[in-house]
């Protein structure tokens, strides 16, 4: 059965009437860097076949003899084009065949290598096929790939703006939508807000204060959240075993610790913090201009 909280929202806000274009600010795209990350989204996917030669990227395996100690290796495998272990030899084994020996001149170094094996990864290329095989669900097709590879590279600009236009966002929704907010409900949420303060860093009368504050603000957070996700008697159930296994505890005092009503207000609230969150990233990513 799924639950619900008495209370009731009589007048909700709509997210899209709320302007948050003044915390957009200008972003200029890294053309090179979008290109690395659609690359990197789908190498993920890559296959690695046996290759007959080397090429940059392959993963090779070669043996090296030299006068150099560094250079003296049996068998040493190598990622062509990195140059963590010589540039300039891992520029001279581009192009050769397994089974052929090459001398190279790594430096002051005389090196004569042999290609051992040579494995290379071969990338899909962009398609909807491919975004099909994502575990987001966000992702449907080739442009949303695409959207989020040069949205990536945003989420740092975006980061302390991202901050202030959720507050803003935030207290608009919450000041704008009109609740019908049941007393038990209110004496449970100010129990949740109380465990997740710190009793230390106030006084008693300020604690109350804050504490109800913030308990008022967590409900109503609760009843957006029952908007935008679901919980059932099964997820509940689950959290007290969880609480149980952990502390060793019987069921009866979990439940006495953490009621139904005290677990709906916490989970809807982060329900709603985590679908707001979203909201406002992707509310701002468009909103701000993107030069390429």
């Amino acid at each position: 059965m799924q639950l619900k909280l008495n209370s009731k929202i009589t007048k909700n806000c709509l997210f899209d009437s709320i302007d948050i274009s003044s915390f957009a600010v200008p972003l200029k795209a890294d053309q090179a860097r979008y290109e690395q990350d659609v690359k990197k989204f789908c190498r993920q996917f890559a296959k690695k076949v046996k290759a007959d030669d080397a090429e940059k990227d392959d993963m090779v395996t070669v043996s090296c003899q030299s006068e150099n100690p560094k250079f003296q290796k049996e068998s040493i495998t190598l990622r062509l084009g990195l140059g963590l272990y010589s540039k300039e030899l891992e520029a001279g084994i581009i192009g050769m065949k397994t089974g052929e020996s090459r001398d190279i001149s790594a430096g002051a170094d005389a090196v004569t290598v042999t290609l051992l094996s040579s494995e290379r990864e071969i990338i899909p290329p962009l398609s909807d096929e491919l975004a099909l095989k994502c575990a987001d669900p966000d992702i449907k097709n080739a442009e949303d790939i695409k959207e989020f590879c040069r949205f990536k590279q945003y989420d740092d600009i975006l980061e302390e703006r991202f901050d202030e236009a959720y507050t803003f966002f935030s207290q608009e929704l919450l000041s704008r939508s009109e609740f019908f907010l049941t007393e038990d409900e209110k004496t449970a949420a100010l129990k949740t807000a109380k465990k997740s303060m710190n009793p230390d860093a106030f006084d008693k009368a300020k604690e109350e204060e804050f504490a109800g504050t913030l308990a008022d603000s967590m409900l109503k957070a609760a009843l957006l959240g029952q908007q935008l996700g679901s919980l059932t008697d099964d997820d509940y159930e689950e959290y007290i075993s969880k609480i149980c296994l952990a502390c060793g505890c019987p069921e009866s005092d979990a439940k006495a610790e953490e009621p139904v009503t005290e677990y709906m207000i916490f989970t809807y609230s982060d329900i709603f913090i985590e679908k707001i969150e979203k909201y406002i990233l992707n509310r701002l990513k468009r909103e701000c201009e993107a030069i390429f």
